[in-house]
């Protein structure tokens, strides 16, 4: 009776969402009903945070590395067919990708070089008449980090693959489908041919670069996280402001002198649409989830997007910068090179539309978006698809015990456990 009950409950609060067409975006009712219910399914409390920047700053820096179980670990870690995600894992698992990450990061070339080949590269483009689109945007992203970590022994070919995966990737994340395993697969094994062919020394706690927690390291930081959140964020940021009247000033500066305010106009598009508006934190019996888009909701002292309060001193260790890459010790380990790149290639590719080199037009072509950027309704079959899939985390909630690697402490008691006990033990 009690999982008639969450079933009935669940597909109540999932349909407030279809209705509003909300996507990733719950409206907040239904969406809180929804996060109770996970917390409840595994005899947790559960704490939301809405509109408090200390509070939550204090949450991510405190409350330790365990996001828990509910949308990174149940429902974004199964994305990644024979790999895992740095920000999905939790327990030793994440500690494993994450040193593997590490000892992979010191012996990259030089960031500088990085931005230097986001300064003079030529962009891809995939469309017609020269239009610099979504397509385009993503795969000179790829192009990018393919030539700093591999130099030409990353070819177009091996460019196909993982853009292919990172499209289907971006998909299931924004549940769409369930994506597809076979190009899953193929691009681990375009990401381990080109390691193990390199001269990048694979994690000496690993048995070779083969490894899900070696190659993870490389292909989610380096490849695809990167080729689907520049493209949202540049989306985001082209909404947001009229870029192409930035750019103008951006050019008379110089890329040296204007890169503070452009990544000041980043950081700011990053907190108003985060490509992903929701943090988690499972510390004690607590499950907290930091909703993002509660920080700049109407009347929200923060609501405006006002990309100059960046330029302030201090502002880069204000609490609300936790809010753009996390804080603590899941602070996104991406983020120097996001910085090193992301404002390279916005410049690069604004300067070129300027030069008559092409016409920028990112939101074109978009994609499988949780934040409405493409601007199109979503098929029905995709909305049930959705919703099976929400309601399918929440029976592994119920039902499914935490794999012990996955935690450093007990794992919470399922209520499908808690049920089953006699009533004195």
């Amino acid at each position: 009776m009690w999982l008639f009950i969450t079933v009935v409950l669940a597909f109540v609060g999932l349909a407030v969402w279809l209705r509003e067409r909300a996507r990733m975006r719950f409206p907040g009712g239904s969406r809180d009903i929804l996060l109770h219910m996970t917390g409840w399914l595994q005899g947790l409390r559960t704490e939301v945070i809405q509109g408090d920047v200390a509070r939550a700053h204090h949450v991510l820096v405190s409350k330790g590395s365990d996001k828990g179980r509910v949308i990174e670990e149940n429902m974004m870690l199964p994305v990644w067919t024979d790999g895992c995600s740095i920000e999905s894992c939790n327990g030793r698992v994440w500690r494993t990708v994450r040193h593997s990450y590490d000892h992979f990061v010191r012996q990259l070339p030089p960031i500088e070089d990085l931005e230097t080949y986001c300064l003079q590269h030529t962009p891809s483009i995939t469309a017609d008449a020269g239009v610099l689109d979504s397509p385009g945007i993503a795969r000179t992203v790829l192009a990018a980090f393919g030539q700093h970590l591999f130099a030409d022994a990353c070819t177009p070919q091996h460019l196909d693959v993982i853009e292919a995966c990172s499209w289907d990737i971006r998909a299931h994340v924004a549940m769409r489908t369930n994506g597809h395993d076979d190009l899953k697969r193929a691009c681990n094994r375009t990401i381990i041919n080109l390691l193990e062919q390199s001269a990048f020394e694979s994690p000496p706690d690993l048995p070779g670069w083969q490894h899900p927690l070696a190659f993870s390291a490389v292909m989610q930081p380096f490849f695809i996280s990167p080729s689907v959140n520049f493209v949202d964020i540049v989306i985001a940021l082209d909404n947001l402001c009229d870029l192409r009247a930035k750019s103008v000033h951006w050019r008379k500066q110089g890329y040296g002198r204007a890169k503070m305010d452009i990544v000041a106009h980043l950081v700011e598009s990053i907190r108003i649409r985060h490509p992903f508006p929701m943090l988690e934190r499972l510390h004690g019996d607590t499950q907290y989830f930091i909703a993002l888009d509660s920080f700049f909701a109407p009347g929200h002292p923060q609501a405006a997007f006002n990309p100059t309060q960046w330029h302030a001193e201090g502002m880069y260790q204000d609490p609300l910068h936790s809010l753009i890459f996390g804080a603590g010790p899941r602070k996104c380990p991406g983020r120097t090179i996001a910085w090193a790149s992301l404002p390279a290639l916005l410049y690069r590719w604004l300067e070129l539309e300027a030069a008559g080199h092409l016409t920028w037009r990112p939101a074109d072509r978009h994609r499988f978006s949780g934040r409405d950027l493409d601007n199109a309704p979503t098929p029905m079959a995709e909305s049930l698809h959705a919703a099976g899939r929400i309601v399918s985390c929440l029976a592994n909630l119920a039902f499914e015990t935490r794999r012990p690697e996955y935690t450093d402490a007990p794992p919470a008691t399922p209520l499908a456990t808690l049920r089953s006990r006699r009533p004195n033990e």
